[in-house]
């Protein structure tokens, strides 16, 4: 792990080949649901200070997979991401605080018409070369924030998000 004022000064854009996006839902029952969503889009801003300090990332809901063909028609259709009259999920921050180990975005995520709050904790990782970023993190979604109304038979009412990205310095 190499310290925050390391990285270089400048925005950092998402390789989109080496990121991956992935959530956990649980059934009402309590059998979680793995699945993944395209990333489509993704920046970091790093200041002078070398400190990040805003971030922008755009997920594709109509991508969803949990390999179930049936759930993931459900999940893009009204009762869930309406991801025909939606096509993008935009997730942004416009401060990031360094703590420890990493740092820590009270960022929000665009899902259809509602803005769901998102504390994202994240580590950042720079490659040997110094050319590439390695952020990885994690943040828990709250469906009723997001205007996602379901019965808890369905779905419990949280799904804690997974993700992983490599950046490069944009010229």
């Amino acid at each position: 792990m190499t310290t925050m004022t390391a990285v270089g000064t400048g925005i950092w854009a998402a390789d989109l080949t080496r990121t991956r996006a992935a959530f956990t839902a649980h059934h009402g029952f309590g059998q979680p649901v793995h699945g993944t969503i395209a990333v489509t889009g993704g920046t970091l801003d790093v200041g002078p200070d070398g400190q990040p300090r805003r971030f922008r990332a755009t997920l594709d809901p109509a991508s969803i997979d949990t390999g179930n063909a049936r759930r993931d028609a459900d999940l893009r259709g009204r009762r869930f991401l309406a991801a025909g009259e939606y096509p993008l999920l935009e997730a942004a921050a416009d401060a990031i605080d360094s703590s420890a180990g990493g740092w820590r975005a009270d960022a929000v995520l665009r899902v259809r018409r509602a803005e769901a709050p998102l504390r994202i904790e994240a580590k950042l990782d720079i490659l040997p070369t110094g050319a590439r970023l390695l952020v990885s993190g994690t943040a828990r979604l709250d469906l009723r924030d997001a205007g996602i109304r379901v019965p808890g038979l369905l779905v419990r009412r949280f799904v804690d998000l997974h993700f992983s990205a490599q950046l490069s310095r944009q010229p």
